[in-house]
């Protein structure tokens, strides 16, 4: 992978081998471009099914583990080489590997912070005050998970980083009436599920719905709630589902409705990412609350959005980790503080925020768009002091993260002289667009906040 190479990582990659009838893993260590080890187990030996149905529901986390050789091995080169922490990727044919809890096992295993590589080399434009989503719910099919005292704890979390956070929760009628004998908070706002009376409820249905060209009632409450405004970094917390190896979030049939007792509503990749992008969203985090339903298909779902979108996912299990390891996992991902040991908590982040040392530069035209931290230079200052500014408004965003999305895609390209002419011109279709944002923002720069005007720097 690039982003291996470029960084020079210390890596496990595992991949998929033998045959159907006698299926095996493929085990390689690897630092940067160089090859330290490589070997092959049966896939019987990391507790790895033939099929995604027994991941549904617990499976994963009961039956994964490390076949020992392999962790003497890991540990051998772990010890010896003095490596502080371990990245992993899964190269083609994967099959169900990118599922199961790896952090958990290795990260016991070895005793140093494990993550998993990103799947784009171009690391999101970050701001530095956050404005942060916390939805949850608790769908009647699935049973209480404990919402009501889970969301002002994640808010603390949120609101303890050391930059300034604003957070906004929703959540059902009944845990919403909970929190609010809490009292105000300052920089929480507390949304009232009432509010999102006018929308639909979604209509039940064994697949996970991405197909519906109807936003869910959840994410289209969440979005007309903003008011216009971007949201940074979106937080659900609840029950997983997967089916035919796509994962999903459970929900109740809408923020006022929560009747039926038999099956939850499920919101995938394609509805998730349509939200984001509305949204002009960079980071997302999946919580797995006790009891789950599928912790594996929160997973599924979060390596889904890595695969789609440059940006910091992660995914926390909840029912196996200490309410300590979201506090440290929120400090690494926003305020730059050391990768941690939380083997409950998967990241799919970029190597810099790791603070692994900046990767090379082999290709000229590189230099003209990404800067050393590997974020991307197309924006002029107008759009980076809005995307800087206190309550950016969502277009605005959500233009920048299409840009960004663009340019990562074409980075990564297998890069062939012979095609030099082409990639000049979506360098200069990048250019172009980015002009004409700013343009725009510079056009409605008297209707925004005063923090716009004033401008800033783009952490």
């Amino acid at each position: 992978m690039l982003v291996r190479e470029q960084h020079t990582l210390p890596t496990l990659r595992l991949c998929m081998a033998g045959t159907a009838a006698d299926p095996e893993v493929r085990a390689e260590l690897w630092f940067g471009d160089h090859r330290l080890f490589g070997a092959t187990y049966p896939a019987v030996a990391f507790g790895i099914p033939r099929s995604a149905e027994p991941l549904a529901t617990g499976w994963a986390r009961a039956r994964c583990r490390i076949p020992e050789q392999l962790a003497e091995r890991l540990r051998a080169t772990v010890d010896g080489e003095r490596l502080d922490r371990l990245w992993l990727e899964f190269p083609p044919p994967n099959g169900l590997l990118p599922l199961l809890p790896w952090e958990n096992q290795i990260g016991q295993a070895l005793g140093v912070p494990v993550l998993r590589l990103p799947y784009f080399s171009l690391r999101p434009l970050a701001p530095h005050m956050l404005t942060v989503v916390l939805c949850a719910s608790a769908p009647a099919a699935k049973g209480s998970v404990g919402i009501s005292e889970l969301l002002p704890y994640l808010a603390y979390a949120y609101r303890r980083l050391d930059r300034p956070v604003q957070v906004h929760i929703f959540t059902d009628r009944a845990a919403y009436d909970e929190i609010n004998r809490y009292g105000d908070a300052g920089g929480v706002i507390l949304h009232d599920p009432r509010e999102a009376a006018e929308y639909p409820p979604a209509e039940r249905l064994r697949a996970i719905d991405d197909g519906s060209v109807r936003l869910s009632p959840w994410l289209a409450w969440i979005r007309d709630a903003l008011g216009g405004q971007a949201a940074d970094v979106v937080h659900f917390a609840g029950h997983g589902y997967l089916s035919a190896g796509r994962g999903a979030v459970a929900f109740a049939e809408s923020p006022v409705v929560n009747t039926d007792t038999t099956w939850a509503r499920f919101v995938g990749i394609e509805q998730l990412s349509a939200f984001l992008s509305q949204v002009g969203a960079w980071s997302v985090a999946l919580t797995a609350v006790p009891e789950n339903y599928s912790a594996t298909g929160l997973t599924a779902l979060a390596d889904s959005l890595a695969q789609l979108r440059a940006g910091y996912v992660i995914r926390h299990d909840l029912q196996a980790a200490s309410a300590d390891e979201i506090l440290e996992a929120l400090a690494f991902l926003y305020d730059r503080a050391p990768a941690p040991r939380t083997p409950n908590v998967a990241y799919w982040v970029h190597p810099q925020l790791a603070q692994e040392r900046p990767g090379a530069r082999p290709r000229g035209d590189w230099d003209l768009l990404m800067n050393e931290d590997s974020a991307t230079t197309i924006f002029a200052p107008g759009t980076r002091a809005a995307i800087d500014a206190p309550s950016t408004p969502s277009w605005i965003a959500s233009s920048a993260r299409v840009l960004e999305q663009a340019q990562a895609l074409w980075l990564d390209q297998p890069y062939d002289r012979a095609e030099v002419l082409d990639r000049q011109a979506a360098v200069e279709a990048l250019t172009f667009a980015a002009t004409l944002l700013e343009q725009q923002v510079t056009a409605t720069r008297s209707g925004l906040d005063g923090g716009l005007a004033a401008g800033g720097e783009v952490s």
